[in-house]
């Protein structure tokens, strides 16, 4: 780097460093990273500072401290939403372990949708319901449009519901216990 553009980045950052720290605080930068923003803002202004025309410095510093915040909030958000999928496996693996009255009720509920599915015209129902197909899926495994399988599913579970309402007796397991 040459004495001038030594010289040249030394005075622009005496006379913009403040700048540059009043604009961070302005986008709520905490007080613990201004210092690590300014540097590398600067730096950046350093490793460009022959690509920067005389006179546009100070909005090369402001746009670089704006885009330096949008870049390090882009991180940090997406480190915050990135979860460990295996503990999230154990944890609900371990939360369906541990009720007995929610396993006897889903085995219960399954056997009343066998019981219900046993005509062939429910096979939709069941393929949703006990293999967990998309709607997608079952319209191609059973060659029907989509719409047709929807309307299909959709109408089996009102009548499910209905049978389901009048057997409540069968998830009554707290009530066996006493």
């Amino acid at each position: 780097m040459s004495q001038k553009n030594k010289n040249r980045f030394q005075q622009l950052y005496e006379a913009h460093a403040s700048l540059v720290l009043f604009y961070l605080r302005k986008l709520n930068v905490a007080d613990d990273q201004l210092d690590d923003f300014v540097q590398d803002v600067f730096l950046r202004l350093l490793n460009n500072l022959e690509k920067v025309d005389v006179g546009k410095e100070k909005s090369f510093l402001v746009v670089t401290a704006r885009n330096l915040v949008i870049d390090r909030y882009r991180k940090q958000k997406h480190r915050q939403t990135a979860v460990d999928t295996d503990q999230v496996d154990v944890a609900n693996e371990a939360l369906w372990h541990s009720d007995p009255q929610r396993d006897y009720e889903l085995q219960v509920l399954g056997q009343a949708i066998d019981e219900f599915c046993s005509d062939e015209r429910y096979e939709a129902f069941r393929m949703f319901y006990r293999e967990g197909k998309s709607l997608q899926e079952i319209a191609n495994a059973l060659n029907e449009p989509l719409g047709t399988i929807a309307s299909r599913v959709a109408r089996q579970r009102t009548q499910f519901k209905q049978i389901m309402r009048q057997q409540e007796g069968r998830f009554d397991y707290l009530g066996a216990l006493s």
